[in-house]
């Protein structure tokens, strides 16, 4: 089971089911947010699926280029039952970095922001949109694994006991541009991956520390998942990109509201609109006068061509307005004037 606290005083135009932080009941004094800029990313509720036990799951918007971090809160009234608790990151289901706190580490924040390269040395997260081609281009197609967890942010917690210590091992971050192929994330609403950016220096330990579960607990006390997606359309992608990765991926999947269609000027009342938006109106009313006029001036050729001259004793005129005038006063208003025109009846015939 999870708490949210919502972002009652949030000015963003997202849905107001927004979140600041997910607290799992089972880690009450633990909070995992990501953060970019140095500012947490707002969470959102998809409210249409439920999360397992101890999962908490949430949508966050991702910028191309950006880097990001996962920032991890402990307080001090967090219970540990063993003599550490272990981290782990995951990031589109390939392991990133991790960290095992002791019992003395209450009241802390951390940031883990990228891959450990080299003793001192991380390579950064950042947001990258995703690349996709055709089919037949792509060599990874039929990959299904790999989509499962793409576009995902993946935070474990664990209660661990601390076995030996160990000299710490260095992964190297792949080089190689993630492609996808169109045909394998369809459906999916997918638009972003992630990648390395700079190095950076940091201080770490040199040392890496090994620790098993605590007896009668289960492995993971905790998961928090973060569904990264593109909340408009991304910048630029492969000539061969779907519409799918084109589109706004957030409000495809109804995480956020689409961009209402804006009411038509006809509909809206005149003393809303600026006089650049009358002038529109106005154009468009005239447009319309001429269009039935031509409309009008047709149907009566056709009717005096399909009946002749004799026929002319069988017609009576009637009154009609075929020609409509619009005029823009001074005050932004319009005033409409009719033009009385005479029409022919259809002819009527009298059965003896």
């Amino acid at each position: 089971m999870c708490t949210y606290f919502s972002n009652l005083n949030s000015t963003t135009s997202l849905l107001q089911s927004s979140i600041i932080m997910a607290i799992l009941d089972s880690l009450p004094a633990v909070g995992i947010t990501v953060v970019v800029d140095g500012e947490d990313l707002h969470e959102y509720q998809d409210t249409h699926k439920n999360d397992g036990e101890d999962t908490v799951t949430s949508y966050i918007e991702a910028t191309s280029g950006a880097n990001f971090a996962i920032r991890i809160k402990i307080s001090k009234d967090t219970i540990y039952k063993g003599d550490r608790l272990d981290f782990g990151v995951t990031i589109d289901g390939e392991y990133v970095d991790g960290l095992s706190m002791t019992k003395g580490c209450l009241d802390e924040i951390i940031l883990i922001e990228g891959m450990p390269v080299s003793q001192g040395h991380l390579k950064k997260m950042k947001f990258s949109e995703l690349k996709t081609v055709a089919e037949e281009y792509s060599a990874s197609s039929g990959n299904d694994e790999r989509v499962k967890t793409l576009g995902s942010i993946c935070v474990t917690v664990k209660h661990r006991n601390t076995t030996s210590f160990v000299p710490r091992i260095f992964a190297k971050p792949a080089e190689t541009e993630k492609i996808f192929s169109e045909k394998d994330i369809k459906g999916e609403a997918m638009t972003h991956s992630y990648s390395f950016g700079d190095e950076i220096e940091v201080t770490e330990a040199s040392v890496a520390v090994v620790t098993e579960p605590v007896p009668g607990l289960k492995d993971i006390a905790g998961t928090y998942l973060f569904h990264y997606r593109s909340q408009g359309p991304t910048d630029s992608q492969s000539c061969y990109s779907s519409l799918l990765t084109r589109s706004a991926a957030l409000k495809k999947l109804l995480i956020i509201p689409r961009t209402p269609s804006p009411i038509p000027l006809e509909d809206r009342p005149e003393q809303e609109l600026s006089r650049e938006e009358l002038a529109e109106l106005l154009r468009k009313y005239k447009a319309k006068a001429v269009e039935t006029a031509l409309a009008n001036k047709k149907i009566k050729r056709e009717l005096e061509n399909g009946r002749g001259d004799d026929s002319r004793a069988g017609k009576k005129a009637r009154l009609s307005t075929a020609s409509i005038h619009l005029e823009l006063n001074d005050d932004d208003t319009f005033t409409q004037i009719a033009v009385v025109n005479k029409q022919m009846e259809m002819e009527v015939i009298t059965m003896d």
